[in-house]
């Protein structure tokens, strides 16, 4: 199968995994609708952690900075979770 040959948007998908990891999907997703979040929302628990093991306590600015949020959100994120 070529990728030009296959529905948008999995044909990039074909070029990055393969024919079988569309199979896959279809096979578990198939018919249904569904909703894909972005990978910042898939990831937040993860990038959190990250968070919380690189604070010092002081450095919400430069955790804001380095992870695309604002310092108040930091410091939400980090007082829920400490």
């Amino acid at each position: 199968m070529h990728p030009a040959h296959i529905l948008a948007p999995f044909d990039a998908l074909v070029g990055h995994e393969g024919v079988e990891a569309i199979n896959a999907l279809c096979d578990v997703l198939g018919g249904a609708t569904v909703y894909i979040p972005t990978a910042r929302c898939i990831f937040a628990a993860c990038i959190e952690q990250q968070m919380l093991h690189e604070f010092t306590g002081y450095n919400y600015d430069a955790l804001a900075r380095k992870y695309g949020y604002s310092s108040r959100h930091v410091r939400r994120l980090l007082k829920k979770n400490t």
